[in-house]
C-alpha cells in the first residue's frame, strides 16, 4: 500500500488578540506566533443564533513571513491565515501559516 497525505488544509479568518511574539520552535526553530480569534453564528432548529468565539495559536515560519508579521501583526487587527494543522496531541494543536493576509481594520 502506498503513502498518501490526508488532506489537512485550513483557511481561517479573524481578529489577533495579542500582537505576534518571535519564538523557538519545537525543533528550535525561529517562528512568529500570535493567537487569532474567530468569530461564527450558529443557527439552532428554532431560529435562535448563537455566537462561537474560537481562538488559534498560530505559528509562522519562513524569514520573509515571519518578518511580515512581526511588523503588521498587532492586537486588533484583522487577518486571513492559509495553512495545516500540527499537532500530535489534541490540546497541543496548532495551525501552521503558510500564507497571512492583514486587513487594514478588524472587522467584527
Amino acid at each position: 500500500m502506498s503513502e498518501t497525505n490526508n488532506l489537512n488544509s485550513v483557511l481561517i479568518e479573524g481578529i489577533l488578540v495579542e500582537d505576534a511574539v518571535e519564538k523557538r520552535g519545537e525543533f528550535q526553530d525561529e517562528v512568529v506566533a500570535f493567537i487569532l480569534s474567530s468569530k461564527r453564528l450558529l443557527r439552532h432548529g428554532d431560529g435562535s443564533l448563537e455566537k462561537q468565539v474560537n481562538f488559534f495559536r498560530v505559528f509562522v515560519r519562513g524569514n520573509v513571513l515571519r518578518k511580515a508579521c512581526m511588523e503588521k501583526a498587532k492586537k486588533g487587527c484583522g487577518v486571513r491565515v492559509i495553512g495545516f494543522l500540527v499537532g500530535g496531541r489534541p490540546s497541543a494543536i496548532y495551525i501552521e501559516a503558510e500564507h497571512v493576509e492583514f486587513r487594514s481594520e478588524a472587522q467584527e
